[in-house]
């Protein structure tokens, strides 16, 4: 069974696989350490990511039920 995430950006919802939405995490993640870091803040919680990005965008990764 293929787990699947809920990607909200924005207000808008689609669906990602883990696969997808743990490779964007972890991409925020390593890019916010960076000197042009396109992430202000990011948070991990209950199993996936809040970013905020530099652009104003708002990406919200979630374990979909």
């Amino acid at each position: 069974m293929v787990k699947v995430y809920e990607r909200i950006e924005d207000g808008t919802t689609t669906r990602v696989t883990a696969q997808e939405a743990l490779e964007e995490g972890r991409a925020a993640m390593t890019d916010r350490v960076t000197v042009r870091a396109h992430v202000r803040k990011i948070s991990r919680e209950s199993g996936g990511y809040d970013i905020h990005y530099t652009d104003g965008r708002h990406v919200v990764l979630r374990p979909a039920n």
